[in-house]
C-alpha cells in the first residue's frame, strides 16, 4: 500500500511547477457566488489595479472577496468613521463610496486601488 502511494506522489519539483501554474493561472478564474446561508445583502463589482475583477459581496458583519479564482472573508471593522472597512486573513478592505482599497500585510505589504464598475 506504502508503494502504491508513493508512485502517485508528485516530485518535489513536479509539485513547485504546478503550484507555480495555478499563481499564474489564478487571474483568469471565475469568481462564483458565495453560498445562500452566507445570506450577503450587497453584491458589488470592481475594476482594481492591471485590470483586475474583484467581486465584494458584503452585509453588516462581514464580506466576501473574490478575486482570480480565490475567495477570502472579512469582519467589519466598526473603528473607521468615513466609510466601511472589514479585515481578516492577513487583508484589510476600505469602502469610500465607488472606491475600493484593499491592503494585503503579509507576506509583502501591498497596496490594490478598485473602482466600482458594471461592465467588469
Amino acid at each position: 500500500m506504502h508503494l502504491l502511494a508513493s508512485a502517485f506522489a508528485l516530485p518535489s519539483l513536479a509539485s513547485s511547477w504546478l503550484c507555480l501554474a495555478l499563481n499564474f493561472l489564478a487571474p483568469f478564474g471565475v469568481a462564483v457566488d458565495s453560498p445562500w446561508w452566507e445570506n450577503y445583502d450587497r453584491k458589488d463589482r470592481f475594476r482594481c489595479d492591471q485590470q483586475q475583477v474583484l467581486v465584494l459581496e458584503r452585509n453588516d458583519s462581514q464580506a466576501s472577496i473574490l478575486m482570480g479564482g480565490h475567495r477570502s472573508t472579512l469582519f467589519r471593522d466598526r473603528q473607521m468613521d468615513n466609510g466601511v472597512s472589514y479585515s481578516g486573513e492577513g487583508l484589510t478592505l476600505r469602502l469610500k463610496g465607488d472606491e475600493l482599497q484593499l491592503e494585503r500585510t503579509q507576506p509583502m505589504p501591498t497596496l490594490m486601488h478598485c473602482q466600482r464598475t458594471e461592465d467588469a
